[in-house]
């Protein structure tokens, strides 16, 4: 048999469904129908042609009789696909009856509507051949299944999400099951989508994959998702962005990651929300990267959850505030890689104590509410920046004034000899609308976020007399992040001198734009005076550069950045290093992205070329699917990291990192040293060495508890 011609296939599926749209208005029109509801908007020409519609062809449905009984006015009982969307209306109580809801049959299916209450949105995959069901601005809508087993809403296109819900107040959904019909492949639209809705009630539902998540909220309030099974999604159970006050209650979460080659992103992600809570859910049979993600989110409590069978690379990644986790049973430990992913804040127990792997080890179950928690409040509350007229100056002489006085449009004048961050009272806090702390390998780093027309300047006029440093060896001492109009002046910044190489910078910019950094001095053991990764408009005016273990300066995919009269010495070659970068000048010349030292005339110049011995090559061996290395910003001669810490290695300039990517840079370290590594989900403490150069990467021999696996770590270059 010859292979049918996809564009054949899908024209005959549109005209199946026609036929079906066709056959059901005759049988209405044969079968004493009552008068059909006003006529339909006429469709687009585009739609009518896609569905074989001539000019004035209408689509119309009977509307569904109303139900009411004084006990429960606005009922309204459906058993058809036509029925439910001819329901919608504001505080109407829809009931279904048992049975299955495919959207895609509906007759109206992709063109406009009678109804104004609910529209088809196109698929945005590259075909676009489905269509995603749309209810807006209406309030007190109520939907109901005959259970959770017995009634499902199922939608065909993988690229939307089932029904998405906009503008709608006092909505209520319950006792049903949704997700996407059962087919081969993966998808890229959720179950339930909320956009500026409030007081949204979930209850008593299903909501399956190959959603990609099963409640997906946006700039919604009073959100609660209570007695639910979420199973199966790809990417997260409940995900929710800039919103307030979500309740996630008694709820199973399983099979999440299941049913692809991929684990699932987070459990629970709260991005910029005010008020998180995930209680008494029973988590089991999942994979994924984060259990619970805590994004910028004020008042995150995860309470009396059971978590058995999962496999997890992290718990908790959290930002800028600590959520509460208590309460809890882990039974699945051996099967968490780690407590806690990457740099940021870490989780508190009910009564503010920070948790280490120690205390998570220990937790035991125990039923606790949202009224349990009694956090202090600088674990909860960010202060306000001390007042400052605007465009005024305020002057400090502590690092805990420093830091209060952060804000945008002023001036802060450090007057006083030695600004040492570490030391702020506030230290690994909160801290203000515009600054916070976040956590790093070996303790806390200052972040400035989203200042417009800030200016820091020392009031001496010799930057060697202000100095602000910061003792962890991995925090940058300023980073800065989506700022603007950004002006720092005649201080010297860099970490306390102490033992040990750095892995954080001075500066680092991130979406930074219109920075000026004046008669600064920059120095180590941070591997870098300037590191910058996007952003525009950078002036480095008169800036001493030096001791820094990896080069001076790093730009990242930054443009329209100047060098004048810039001193950088004592550090390795390169000195300089552009990537992505454009229109980069230094003292009047325009340099493209590569590697650049300093001439000692005003000019850059290429580096000489480094050529190492490689030496004798051990024969390759299969790599070992289980061992992975990650390793980010840093250069080591010997370092022991514990679980799921991260290294950078430096070759002829280029920064590498990644988590086993390719690319055409070797590691070239001439003394390696010794890394520690974590094998697959096992708990055993690795030991990694160095056998020499593969191609495009490094062969090392990894021991895990006296097993010996070969394995080829590729790095990340340009």
């Amino acid at each position: 048999m010859g292979k049918v011609d996809e564009n054949e296939m899908k024209s005959n599926r549109k005209i199946l469904r026609v036929l079906a749209a066709l056959l059901t208005l005759l049988l209405l029109c044969g079968c004493g129908a009552p008068a059909p509801a006003p006529a339909a908007t006429e469709a687009a020409p585009a739609a009518k042609e896609d569905a074989g519609m001539t000019e004035g062809t209408q689509i119309t449905v009977e509307t569904p009789e109303d139900d009411s009984s004084p006990e429960e006015p606005g009922l309204i009982r459906v058993s058809t696909v036509d029925e439910f969307l001819a329901a919608i209306r504001p505080n109407a109580t829809i009931e279904l009856a048992a049975g299955e809801y495919d959207l895609s049959t509906a007759s109206d299916y992709g063109l406009p509507t009678e109804n104004p209450n609910y529209r088809w949105n196109l698929d945005p995959s590259y075909d676009g051949e489905g269509y995603e069901l749309e209810i807006l601005n209406v309030e007190g809508l109520s939907i109901r299944g005959a259970g959770r087993e017995d009634t499902t809403i199922a939608a065909v296109p993988r690229y939307v999400n089932v029904i998405r819900f906009t503008g709608c107040p006092d909505l209520e959904i319950r006792d049903l099951t949704a997700g996407h019909t059962r087919e081969a492949g993966i998808c890229s639209g959720g179950v339930l989508y909320f956009e500026r809705c409030s007081g949204v009630t979930v209850d008593g539902c299903g909501l399956y994959g190959c959603g990609t998540v099963g409640v997906w909220a946006v700039n919604c309030d009073e959100l609660s998702v209570t007695g639910s099974h979420i199973y199966e999604c790809s990417s997260s159970a409940v995900e929710v962005t800039n919103c307030r006050d979500v309740r996630v209650d008694g709820c199973e979460i399983y099979r999440m990651g299941r049913i692809q080659d991929w684990p699932a992103y987070a459990l629970f992600a709260a991005h910029e929300t005010d008020g998180f809570a995930a209680a008494n859910c029973r988590i089991y049979d999942n994979d994924a990267s984060i259990l619970l993600l805590s994004d910028r989110t004020r008042n995150c409590l995860f309470l009396s959850n059971l978590l058995e069978s999962n496999e997890l690379d992290h718990a908790i990644e959290a930002y800028r505030y600590c959520p509460v986790v208590d309460g809890c049973l882990f039974a699945d430990q051996a099967q968490i890689s780690s407590w806690y992913a990457g740099t940021g804040t870490l989780a508190v127990d009910r009564s503010g104590n920070m948790l280490d792997d120690a205390a998570f080890s220990a937790m035991r179950y125990e039923k606790l509410g949202p009224d349990d928690v009694r956090l202090p409040e600088g674990l909860t509350e960010e202060a306000e920046p001390t007042a400052v007229p605007a465009g005024g100056t305020v002057t400090v002489t502590t690092a805990d004034e420093l830091l209060a006085a952060i804000g945008p449009d002023r001036t802060i004048v450090l007057d006083g000899a030695d600004f040492a961050l570490t030391k702020a009272e506030n230290y690994g806090g909160i801290g203000t609308r515009y600054c916070y702390w976040s956590e790093v390998y070996d303790g806390q780093e200052l972040v400035i976020d989203s200042v417009d027309g800030l200016t820091i300047r020392a009031a001496s006029d010799s930057p060697e007399s202000t100095q602000v440093t910061v003792e962890p060896r991995y925090a940058n001492v300023f980073r800065f992040v989506n700022c603007r109009n950004l002006h720092l002046q005649g201080f010297t910044a860099g970490h306390s001198r102490g033992m040990g190489e750095c892995a954080g910078g001075v500066l680092y910019f991130e979406d930074c734009r219109d920075v000026w950094v004046d008669s600064c001095r920059l120095y180590g053991c941070g591997i870098l005076g300037i590191w910058s990764n996007g952003g525009s408009d950078l002036i480095v005016d008169s800036c001493e550069i030096y001791e820094c273990s990896q080069g001076g300066v790093w730009l990242d995919g930054t443009v329209s950045v100047s060098f004048t009269n810039c001193n950088i010495h004592d550090v390795p070659s390169p000195a300089l290093s552009f990537r992505g970068c454009g229109g980069v000048v230094w003292n009047w010349d325009s340099y493209c992205d590569g590697s650049w030292d300093p001439d000692g005339r005003g000019a850059l110049v290429s580096p000489a070329p480094v050529y190492y011995d490689e030496g004798p090559v051990e024969p390759e061996e299969p790599i070992a699917e289980e061992i992975w290395v990650i390793y980010q910003n840093r250069t080591v001669d010997e370092l022991i990291l514990k679980t799921g810490d991260s290294v950078i290695l430096q070759v002829d300039g280029s920064f590498l990192s990644g988590d086993g990517s390719r690319a055409k840079y070797s590691w070239l370290s001439e003394d390696p040293g010794v890394l520690s590594a974590k094998a697959g989900r096992d708990s055993h403490q690795c030991v990694v060495k160095v056998l020499g150069e593969a191609p495009d990467g490094v062969l090392l021999t990894v021991d895990c508890g006296g097993v010996q696996h070969q394995v080829r770590v590729y790095c990340v270059g340009n």
